[in-house]
Parts: structure tokens; C-alpha cells; sequence
């Protein structure tokens, strides 16, 4: 699938593949002592791959972790100026919905971000819901203090608080936040992430969805379960899309299917097979189901037996061919008998033999020659095949080598040594 890859200053990258799809804006959380990079490229690319998904990508990232307070490079120095950048490039990307989607700090982004922009749906793992650090703090929450007691002083008050901001907010907007409601080293024996996630419970239109074995780490947790995939295809892309269009079994799968079934395995062996693989996915079984029941892959169990028949045939002919030690050592040659005699011999029990003088008398062993070709039918195209030695398969894949030139030209090839096989 061809796409245009746009850098918008250093800290923003658009991927477009066309217009009128979906558009993902992409948050990305704090990375603590090292460069900061942009958020879910793999998962997204997995999803367009894999699952024959079709969307937009906005890529943001804040490598001061400041919040996003104070603006990102290449589209402002502050959110206001950021909000009115980003609905100039949504006026251009043509979107049939946006989604906003970040974690951690990215998670907040995604929050703020979308409810500033009114998009469809937003997408937030394990955000805080304020940012005011000493407030924080008698929650017990002391994780990012000493980072956020900076962005208090470069950041407008109604953008400290989400629940500040979207209680002035007109449009209701479809929210999900996704948290690990057990606690980490750093929480002591209380899980902070669900006291902000049942505080943005509130807002209209959200829903929460808890995982108690996970912490703040969310994100990294439902990928070492192989449950990131999923979630992300059932919370980006609703049900009525996820069945007609957006989970299209990507051909490597539909290829494994084939194969697997033609070779005799069972339908649990095979389901079993997939769901233990992070590409699997409920559409492949669905696909695998379909085609185990097709009369497509009845008929080809057919064939196959009827090839495998074949081949068995041809290996014990084979076999006792070689338990003659006369045809293992020579092949026979002699001068061209009758023609019964030929199919009664040889031709009838598939022994090889060399005939010699059977074309002597030929005219054209005088005539035929490259000259004489290019002579008499110079003009006349003919058929060649280039580099066919180069491939095992050549005779699967000839089209690929095939190419018609004048027969004078070909000529020209054999007796320069040009012509390559």
C-alpha cells in the first residue's frame, strides 16, 4: 500500500495513505533518562499489515515531558496554538473519524488533545486526570512531583484538570480509559490509577475497563498477555467495521490455512495453533472455520489424492527400474528400428535408448542454420525465454521470463553468445 510520510518539525510525523479514512493521533508517553520516541508505530503497523486495516497517523511526542504544556515542536508553543495546527492538518488528511490515543502522559495528551479537537473517540491507557502537583500529592499520588512542578507554571489552568475541561465542553465525545487497577512499588498498597480513572468515570460518555493483574504499566502488560491487538481493534475500530472491513485476513494467513487443511490437520489442532500466536485473531479462526467447510478445499483434498496417487505410482516404477542393474549402468544405442519395434522395447516400458542416424537424410541438416533463419524469417517475432536457469521453478513462472523480439535478433544472440538460458 503506497503512503506519504510527512515530517512536521521534529516532533511530528503524518503518515497518509489516502483520504477519507480513519485518523489515528498518536501520543507519546514520557521516556524517563533516554530520547523520546513516538508511541504504537509497531501496534499500528500491525494492525494495517496483519489485520488489513486502512487509517491515517498523526505522531506526536513531547520530549521535554512537560505534558504536552508547552506546545510541541513544529506546530506551536502552546496548546492553543497546537489545537488550531492540528485541525488545519485534520482539514487536509479528509478523515472519516479521529481517534486520539496515548498512555501515561500520552494518555493525558490524548485526553486533552481530543477533547479540545471534539473528536470521535478517545483512547486513553493509565492517564492521570490533573496535573497540579501539590494537590496530587495529598491523593498520595508523588510519581511525577518533581516533573510536574513546572508545568503548573507554564500551563493555563483550565488544561491542569480534565474534568475542569470537559465540563465546559459542549460535545460528548466517546471516551475509554484502560488502567491496571492493582497497585505498583510505587503506589504503595494503593492502585492511583484507578483513583483517576473512577474520577474521569464521571465525564459523559466514558467508560473504564480495569485489569486487576495489571499496574501502571498497562500497555506493556496486555502485550506479554497478546491481548494488545485485540483490544486495540475492538476500541479503534467498532464491531460493524471490525466484521465487514477493517479485520480482512491477511493473505499470509489465508495461505497458511489452505495448506494446513490440504495437508490433513485437524480444525482444534489448528485453532489451537492460532490462538497461541500474537497475529491470531477470532476473524483467522473465523476464516479457518469458512474454508474448512468450503467445497473450494473438498475439492482439493480430491486432487491432492488423485496427485499423491500419481506420485506414488511414479516412485515404485521408480523403484524397480533400479532393481535392474543392466538399466543403472548403461542406456542403450542403436540405430532407428521400426516403429512397432520402438513402442514394444522401449517406448511402452519406459526404457531409455539412443537412437542414432534416424535424421540423416534431412534437408535440413544442410539448411537450418542461423543465417538462414535470419534470411528467410527475419522479421518474424518469436518467443524467447531469459534467465530461466536462474530459477528451480521456471516452468511455474515463465511468464516472467517470456519476451517476443524479431527472429533476426534472436539470430544474432545465438552466434554472438548473447542469448542467455
Amino acid at each position: 500500500m503506497k503512503h506519504l510520510i510527512q515530517q512536521v518539525g521534529p516532533d511530528c510525523i503524518i503518515e497518509k495513505y489516502g483520504d477519507n479514512l480513519l485518523l489515528v493521533i498518536s501520543f507519546s508517553f514520557a521516556f524517563w533518562g533516554q530520547e523520546c520516541q513516538f508511541d504504537f508505530c509497531g501496534r499500528l503497523k500491525k494492525l494495517r499489515k496483519v489485520y488489513g486495516c486502512q487509517f491515517n497517523v498523526i505522531y506526536l511526542r513531547d520530549p521535554n515531558t512537560l505534558w504536552y504544556q508547552s506546545g510541541i515542536n513544529g506546530l506551536g508553543g502552546s496548546i492553543d496554538e497546537v489545537v488550531v495546527r492540528l485541525k488545519a492538518l485534520i482539514e487536509e488528511l479528509k478523515p472519516s473519524r479521529v481517534i486520539t490515543l496515548g498512555q501515561s502522559m500520552g494518555g493525558y495528551a490524548a485526553m486533552l488533545f481530543g477533547g479540545l479537537l471534539a473528536v470521535d473517540r478517545i483512547i486513553a491507557f493509565a492517564p492521570l486526570s490533573f496535573l497540579v502537583a501539590d494537590e496530587l500529592k495529598i491523593f498520595g499520588d508523588e510519581r511525577y512531583y518533581s516533573a510536574l512542578k513546572g508545568v503548573a507554571d507554564i500551563a493555563e489552568p483550565h488544561h491542569l484538570d480534565l474534568m475542569t475541561l470537559f465540563s465546559r465542553l459542549k460535545n460528548k465525545i466517546d471516551i475509554h480509559i484502560v488502567f491496571g487497577s492493582r497497585s505498583s512499588k510505587h503506589q504503595q498498597s494503593v492502585s492511583l490509577d484507578s483513583m483517576h480513572a473512577l474520577r474521569l468515570q464521571a465525564i459523559e460518555g466514558c467508560t473504564v475497563h480495569a485489569y486487576p493483574d495489571a499496574d501502571h504499566l498497562i500497555v506493556k502488560y496486555l502485550s506479554e498477555q497478546k491481548k494488545i491487538d485485540g483490544l486495540l481493534l475492538q476500541l479503534i475500530f467498532d464491531r460493524e467495521l471490525i466484521a465487514q472491513q477493517d479485520l480482512t485476513v491477511a493473505d499470509g494467513w489465508k495461505k497458511w490455512i489452505f495448506n494446513q487443511l490440504l495437508s490433513g490437520f485437524d480444525l482444534a489442532t489448528l485453532e489451537s495453533e492460532i490462538k497461541k500466536s500474537d497475529l491470531g485473531s477470532d476473524a483467522v479462526i473465523a476464516e479457518l472455520r469458512s474454508v474448512a467447510a468450503s467445497p473450494y478445499i473438498q475439492a482439493a483434498k480430491a486432487m491432492k489424492l488423485q496427485l499423491d496417487k500419481r506420485n506414488w505410482l511414479l516412485d515404485v516404477c521408480d523403484q524397480l527400474s533400479r532393481l535392474n542393474s543392466h538399466e543403472l549402468s548403461e542406456v542403450e544405442k542403436r540405430e532407428v528400428p521400426t516403429f512397432q519395434i520402438f513402442v514394444d522395447e522401449y517406448y511402452s516400458v519406459h526404457r531409455p535408448v539412443v537412437l542414432t542416424n534416424g535424421f540423416d537424410h534431412w534437408p535440413a541438416r544442410e539448411k537450418w542454420n542461423p543465417d538462414y533463419f535470419a534470411q528467410v524469417v527475419g522479421e518474424k517475432e518469436v518467443e524467447v525465454q531469459f534467465g530461466r536457469a536462474q530459477d528451480n521453478q521456471y516452468e511455474r513462472n515463465s511468464p516472467r521470463y517470456k519476451k517476443r523480439i524479431p527472429m533476426r535478433d534472436f539470430c544474432r544472440l545465438v552466434v554472438e553468445g548473447g542469448y542467455v538460458e
